[in-house]
């Protein structure tokens, strides 16, 4: 607990700089880490969970994008960053599920749709 609000502190004293927002080291964190960061007046903090964050996800257990390694041209990673790619895997992986679950519901209901 110390920890993490005494770096806040220290990064105020010795270079005169207001810290917001947390990212837990190496990605490591519990529900006891995300109560001290929020006891120590953080906004919110990074986890190197992968995926995609809305207004409704927890302020204290944002997810981040991966990239790719780093031997990537600028230009993919500039679409890395853009979250393209990780909106195209999530946008097909749900018009999939939902095309598998339109054939289960017509399979039932007697109708024969072959792909």
């Amino acid at each position: 607990e110390n920890e993490i609000s005494g770096s806040k502190e220290k990064l105020k004293q010795n270079f005169d700089l207001s810290c917001e927002h947390f990212a837990y080291p190496f990605g490591d964190y519990s529900g006891r880490d995300m109560k001290y960061v929020k006891k120590a007046g953080y906004k919110s903090a990074r986890t190197t969970d992968p995926g995609l964050n809305s207004s409704c996800s927890d302020r204290y257990q944002l997810k981040v994008i991966a990239m790719m390694p780093d031997n990537a041209s600028k230009n993919m990673l500039c679409a890395q960053l853009s979250g393209l790619p990780l909106f195209f895997e999530y946008f097909f992986v749900r018009v999939k599920d939902r095309i598998k679950r339109l054939l289960e519901w017509f399979s039932k209901h007697g109708a024969n749709i072959n792909i």
